[in-house]
């Protein structure tokens, strides 16, 4: 892999990472928009209705649950989603640093490399 396929890895990676890292802020703005949700609905059910009427917060927690478990549900989903798409960003930084620094020993001079595996960067 001569310099010049180095660098156009370095681009692809750091296409993807850009990919990867608003993806990543999405599942983020996603997650709090569902927790924003959560709250309202919480406090819809509380204040507005009849429907909570525990008497200690184990009771309303089960109450107010059971309105809220569609959003919950939804919420369970989207932190899998951010853990995941968090993972991707941090392969992809890693990736990137190590394509980085493959290219800047190729091109300190005198520098060669025989053995370069081009696996590391695939």
């Amino acid at each position: 892999m001569d310099r010049y396929q180095l660098a156009r890895q370095l681009q692809s990676i750091l296409l993807d990472l850009e990919k990867a890292e608003e993806a990543y802020f999405q599942y983020r703005a996603r997650l709090a928009d569902i927790k924003y949700r959560i709250s309202l609905k919480e406090s819809e059910l509380v204040v507005s209705t009849d429907l909570i009427d525990g008497k200690n917060e184990d009771t309303r927690k089960r109450q107010l649950f059971h309105h809220t478990s569609s959003l919950h549900k939804e919420k369970t989903k989207v932190i899998e989603q951010l853990e995941k798409a968090k993972r991707r960003v941090e392969g992809l930084e890693r990736k990137y640093q190590t394509a980085q620094l493959t290219i800047r020993l190729l091109l300190t001079p005198g520098f060669e490399i025989s053995f370069l595996d081009e696996s590391i960067l695939s």
